[in-house]
């Protein structure tokens, strides 16, 4: 059979930080994000922006993340096996 390949439906990044992280900031992540998976042709005719949600929040003063020593981040992204005959969503 043929090579498999695979799209990305929707991703989610959540980053912590020991400050808020401004809106700006957050809507241009998920522009980049959007056009990186593009770029990387994991969706078949572009992500879209709204596809991807960025999400910040503070660590109560917690540990190194907390006290603005480092950050943390976990991405998540929801993938389907393609098919020649499916089409993006």
């Amino acid at each position: 059979g043929g090579a498999s390949s695979v799209c990305a439906l929707t991703g989610t990044l959540t980053v912590k930080a020991a400050e808020p992280v401004s809106v700006k900031v957050t809507d241009l992540v998920q522009v980049r994000i959007g056009d990186e998976l593009t770029t990387m042709e994991l969706y078949q005719g572009g992500i879209y922006e709204a596809a991807v949600s960025v999400k910040a929040k503070t660590h109560e003063r917690l540990d190194d993340i907390g006290a603005g020593l480092a950050l943390e981040a976990h991405a998540v992204v929801l993938m389907e096996r393609a098919t020649p005959s499916s089409s993006p969503r």
